[in-house]
């Protein structure tokens, strides 16, 4: 499955999913078959033929890095690192161009181990990604325990989009969160070109001033215990922004940049103005 860049013009990496065509059964989605080859041992198979698949793909796209999930039976393996250096050397594949996906599954047993195992992947040069952000238990401590490389957004906030609803602000909220923390951002289940506009804020993240970046992180972290009417006011601020075409954005921040050579009343007058 290809991953895109915010602004929809490039491919930058790939996806490996694993699907299972049954003779009789037809497709099999691997929220089925995937429980019952943990169940019957066989996760460790299943797993290495995965990783050395998609790195045998990936050797075509030099220019593209691939990502592979890892199950928690996986994590626990203490042969992970071995399996990981082996199958990279095997294929060529640069350390780098690989992005190892977990979830919060794979951190709640035994989390020190875990943070071992994936920490030794790292120094390896290999990239991780927290897996379906959002929509575990506590999200927010494992960015603390662990060094994560990249965030996933759950396809569940992205598929409300353009809706009644907060989905567009809780994206923006945990955009502002992560690149907070050096982290790059993917959302996942982006179909259709409403939420492709609504969706991606990292090209915009980087036009912000320091002050307005310690705001919206501010506003990241307070999101979730704040009061309805006070989450619905950043929500009817966010709107008008987020569906803004790219030209529109760069002329409005031409237009902010014009504020700071103005007088100060003059100056918050138009901004309150422009921000309404």
């Amino acid at each position: 499955q290809p991953i895109v860049s915010s602004d929809g013009n490039r491919i930058v990496g790939a996806e490996a999913l694993l699907r299972w065509t049954h003779p009789v059964r037809g497709q099999v989605p691997p929220g089925v078959f995937v429980p019952v080859a943990e169940q019957a041992g066989l996760m460790g198979k299943l797993g290495e033929f995965v990783l050395r698949r998609a790195l045998t793909d990936a050797k075509r796209w030099a220019d593209l890095y691939i990502a592979v999930n890892l199950s928690p039976v996986q994590v626990r393996d203490p042969a992970l690192l071995d399996l990981v250096t082996a199958v990279l050397n095997e294929t060529g594949v640069s350390p780098s161009n690989l992005m190892l996906e977990v979830t919060e599954g794979v951190l709640i047993e035994n989390p020190e181990d875990a943070k071992v195992r994936l920490g030794a992947l790292q120094k390896l040069g290999v990239k991780l990604a927290l897996d379906d952000f959002g929509t575990g238990y506590s999200s927010l401590t494992y960015l603390q325990k662990f060094s994560f490389d990249k965030l996933k957004i759950d396809k569940g906030f992205v598929e409300p989009l353009g809706k009644p609803g907060n989905s567009q602000a809780m994206i923006q909220a945990i955009v502002a969160l992560g690149r907070a923390m050096n982290l790059t951002i993917l959302a996942e289940g982006v179909e259709t070109e409403e939420q492709r506009v609504l969706a991606p804020l990292e090209q915009d993240w980087d036009q912000l001033d320091p002050q307005r970046r310690r705001k919206w992180v501010g506003i990241a972290k307070r999101y979730p215990t704040m009061k309805a009417e006070e989450r619905s006011k950043i929500d009817r601020r966010m709107q008008p922004w987020a569906s803004l075409s790219a030209d529109q954005r760069r002329i409005a921040r031409e237009r902010y940049k014009k504020l700071e050579q103005l007088p100060p009343a003059k100056r918050d007058e138009l901004r309150t103005r422009w921000e309404e």
